[in-house]
């Protein structure tokens, strides 16, 4: 609770003098100004008795809440052993790094579009594509919106079950070996299946388009110009880095990425990636249930959604995982809220959507002109 006692406390005592926040609220490199949630619209009682929840463990083990409103932090907290310079894994909430790189690699023509064939980008691959050509048909797009038709077990065990296909990549020595082993059980293109490894097809294509190691995209395209300076990355047995499921960041370095989608792709007055791209890839691209669509790798509420009622326009789209991280970029309400835990729990579960629509949308109106 002691972040945002200090932003409620600091600018109330300081008004009507200049606000000068408190050094442990205000990192000294902070892209963002920092303001009280009240003068944004916040409910200060709701976001104290979150807070205070978050603290006694009643709604799970949370890592850190953040949230950016009208390019303000008007809320900052972290919870348990975690502080803002802890690296936090992500789990699959890293397949929106990806997505990121399909576009910059596209902007910077190292694949033509989301249209093209993955196995022309794996020479080295080409004995699995031969031996089931229906393979040679998954396109970027289809990975990107879990439709390659591969067999894949995530959602039919427990998150934590040693049957979950993400849990065994985890260990393989070759996590796209471990992927084109995999039978078919659909053409390419026409059911979604959920895998959030299958990105990892993607990584290893594109590492074959730029020549260059993951690690030399997602820091020289993406970390560097956001100014994102620590992070780590679980990689498998022959090197490939896995940005997919193995991605450990600051809390508030992902908060860039959810500022970086709702500007457009621009950050600081930097272009990173185009606007076309940021567009194309959180628009739906299938409809999966009345509550969600999926873009490239992002995920959207269905325009039938319960959620239509905080989100007329249905701009808002957003970033989830496994173990209950959640990060919403809603350009309605010019704002960003992430959440991230220790890892699912009864508690947790489905914990983003319960706050953010009892907690931060209960006394917010859309912007005007959003």
């Amino acid at each position: 609770m002691r972040r945002i006692h200090l932003l409620i406390v600091a600018f109330f005592m300081l008004l009507p003098q200049s606000c000068k926040w408190n050094d442990d609220v205000r990192p000294d490199d902070s892209p963002w100004g920092y303001e009280d949630p009240r003068v944004s619209g916040f409910d200060e009682p709701l976001l104290l008795a979150l807070d205070s929840l978050f603290d006694a463990g009643r709604l799970g083990g949370i890592g850190s809440m953040l949230v950016l409103k009208d390019n303000k932090v008007v809320f900052e907290d972290y919870y348990g052993f975690y502080t803002r310079d802890s690296l936090q894994g992500i789990g699959s909430m890293g397949n929106i790094i990806v997505s990121l790189l399909v576009g910059i690699a596209i902007d910077g023509g190292f694949i033509k579009s989301v249209e093209d064939s993955v196995y022309k980008y794996l020479p080295e691959r080409q004995a699995y594509f031969e031996a089931d050509q229906l393979k040679k048909r998954i396109r970027f797009k289809d990975i990107l919106t879990m439709k390659s038709g591969l067999s894949w077990n995530e959602t039919l065990s427990g998150v934590n079950s040693s049957s979950n296909d993400v849990n065994v990549i985890k260990t393989a020595p070759s996590a796209v070996e471990f992927l084109l082993k995999k039978p078919m059980e659909s053409i390419p293109g026409q059911r979604f299946s959920q895998n959030s490894a299958g990105s990892l097809i993607i990584l290893e294509a594109l590492e074959s388009a730029t020549g260059l190691s993951v690690d030399e995209m997602v820091s020289e395209w993406l970390f560097k110009p956001l100014q994102i300076n620590d992070w780590t990355v679980r990689k498998d047995d022959v090197g490939l880095s896995d940005l997919s499921l193995g991605l450990a960041i600051k809390p508030l370095d992902l908060l860039k990425i959810g500022d970086l989608m709702l500007n457009n792709g621009s950050w600081l007055g930097n272009r990173i990636v185009s606007a076309s791209w940021v567009e194309l890839s959180t628009n739906t691209q299938h409809r999966i249930s009345s509550f969600s669509d999926i873009g490239y790798l992002w995920w959207r509420f269905s325009d039938d959604s319960s959620w239509s009622v905080y989100f007329p326009e249905n701009k808002t789209f957003y970033a989830l995982s496994d173990e209950d991280h959640y990060m919403f970029v809603m350009p309605e309400y010019d704002m960003v809220f992430l959440l991230t835990t220790k890892g699912r729990t009864s508690a947790s579960t489905n914990l983003g959507y319960y706050v953010l629509s009892n907690y931060l949308l209960a006394t917010l109106q859309p912007d005007e002109g959003s």
